[in-house]
């Protein structure tokens, strides 16, 4: 994104980092409940998306894959939760000032620079920038991850194209993404080593890349009963 916000501060040389963060940035109680509201709804989608959409099933698969890896097969809720608010911190910082700030603003000064109606302007920002997420975030052969991952997009890009606070989308991408890995963290736990292993051998390529990178995961060996218990000398 680097290269993409240097030619945008060229094309558009007004931009700087406080334009990037919107003109009403503000770090508030206020701003950070709008964050909280705006991902309340996307939450309780997710939760019952699979019943709702069977396409997205592919999309939680991936998901498991993912945080099986960050935070391994057994249930440690503490270990999770501080994994989970590091990555997620880094995640809705590093993402939000990219694809939002950067991105969005500057595709919407440029369409101000070649005459669009700003609204107009700001409406394919939001649009172009979540379809750049979209394809960004394909984890899975078919598209829907990435559809899924739009669709996050315009909402994150929506929440800054209405407040013009970077903030309020920071926290919306923060609490979506801790509250999805501690949710699919509790999933993977609670699947025996049979489904632990078919989860990280499954083909989508997020685990393919996983495997590649990181070997394979072991999962949870079972646990002994009474009578496999060893016996102290």
């Amino acid at each position: 994104m680097l290269p993409v916000a240097a030619l945008l501060t060229w094309v558009a040389p007004g931009l700087n980092f406080a334009s990037w963060l919107g003109s009403a940035f503000a770090v508030s109680v206020e701003t950070t409940r709008a964050g909280i509201l705006v991902a309340a709804p996307m939450l309780l989608l997710s939760l019952v998306a699979d019943e709702l959409i069977p396409a997205l099933k592919e999309v939680t698969q991936a998901s498991r894959v993912i945080t099986l890896y960050a935070f391994g097969s057994r249930l440690l809720p503490l270990r999770a939760s501080i994994g989970a608010a590091l990555i997620s911190t880094a995640a809705a910082l590093a993402e939000e000032l990219a694809f939002r700030g950067t991105l969005q603003t500057g595709l919407a000064a440029l369409g101000t620079a070649v005459a669009l109606p700003p609204a107009l302007a700001a409406a394919l920002a939001v649009l172009v920038q979540a379809l750049v997420f979209g394809r960004l975030h394909s984890y899975t052969d078919s598209p829907v991850y990435a559809v899924a991952a739009t669709v996050a997009g315009l909402v994150f890009g929506g929440a800054f194209a209405l407040t013009q606070n970077l903030w309020v989308p920071i926290v919306t991408h923060f609490v979506v993404d801790l509250v999805s890995f501690l949710v699919c963290h509790v999933q993977v736990a609670a699947l025996d080593e049979a489904e632990q292993l078919a989860l990280v051998e499954t083909d989508v390529p997020i685990a393919t890349a996983l495997r590649l990178t990181l070997g394979p995961r072991p999962a949870a060996p079972a646990k002994p009963t009474a009578g496999e218990l060893p016996v102290e000398p």
